[in-house]
């Protein structure tokens, strides 16, 4: 469960003010600001792990119910000439001509 600002629309925020100082106006000139928007983002299966149970109504006023776990993303397989790592045999030489019949 988490809740906290916005991450987008505080990025979105600094791009403007950013704009506005590339365009002259002095960073003294820009008015502070603070964050206006939040999300409320619950993970049901960490959630049920816990044994813990969330009332309907917080459900309901939730910017995201996770409802699984996302997937993990494998890492991509870096190529070495015309090999990828993951086929090469990193043994060193002498013990694949000692493994040799």
């Amino acid at each position: 469960m988490n809740y906290g600002p916005n991450i987008p629309s505080n990025v979105r925020r600094g791009a403007y003010h950013v704009d506005r100082i590339l365009k002259g106006t002095t960073p003294a000139d820009l008015p502070v600001e603070l964050t206006t928007t939040f999300e409320l983002v619950i993970n049901l299966k960490t959630t049920q792990a816990l044994g813990l149970t969330i009332p309907q109504q917080v459900l309901l006023q939730a910017t995201e119910v996770i409802q699984q776990r996302p997937a993990r993303r494998r890492r991509r397989e870096r190529a070495c000439s015309h090999r990828s790592w993951s086929t090469m045999d990193h043994r060193p030489a002498a013990m694949k001509i000692a493994a040799a019949p």
